[in-house]
């Protein structure tokens, strides 16, 4: 998952699926993030880099179940 389709690329061969996001910081980044999340049954998040970190942050209580 990335906002940047060039990283998508470099990295395919090593997963089954990418998924293309927004940028973070954004109510768009946080809605396609919840979307993977319910589809693929992601159980642990670790966003990265920082601006990643902060949006996951703000908005962890309203992703629990």
């Amino acid at each position: 998952m990335d906002s940047v389709k060039y990283n998508l690329l470099l990295g395919q061969r090593y997963v089954e699926r990418t998924y293309l996001v927004p940028r973070a910081g954004g109510e768009s980044y946080i809605e396609a993030l919840s979307r993977a999340v319910k589809k693929e049954g992601v159980d642990v998040i670790i966003p990265s880099p920082d601006p990643e970190v902060l949006a996951v942050s703000k908005h962890r209580a309203s992703s629990r179940p």
